[in-house]
């Protein structure tokens, strides 16, 4: 719903006091610049816990609506010093991921979807 006090034209200028006078299109965007498309999601890595073992998860937008993969098991511990999460010591076991391959492997997510 549109309030009535509202510009209801396609193409209409906003200001603000901090930036001039721009023009805005319906929906977002300027005219030198188009919204995002929805079509091409980014993820957002996130770390959860289940049964006292940590994982990465990919969070994102798609289709207007919030949607999280399961990466896999984190190679991460509990910090002592407070409530997160610090990388194990060592080389990275095979069947687990570190921050920078659950990056990829969320990208590849992203990719399928």
């Amino acid at each position: 719903m549109v309030p009535t006090w509202y510009p209801r034209d396609e193409l209409a200028l906003r200001t603000n006091e901090k930036s001039p006078a721009r023009a805005v299109i319906a929906g977002g965007g300027t005219p030198e610049m188009p919204p995002m498309s929805a079509s091409n999601p980014t993820a957002s890595i996130i770390v959860r816990e289940q049964r006292c073992q940590p994982f990465y998860e990919a969070k994102l937008r798609y289709g207007g609506r919030q949607i999280k993969r399961r990466i896999g098991p984190a190679w991460l511990e509990r910090d002592p010093a407070g409530d997160g999460w610090r990388r194990h010591r060592g080389r990275v076991a095979e069947s687990a991921y570190d921050e920078r391959t659950a990056h990829v492997a969320a990208a590849q997510l992203v990719a399928e979807t």
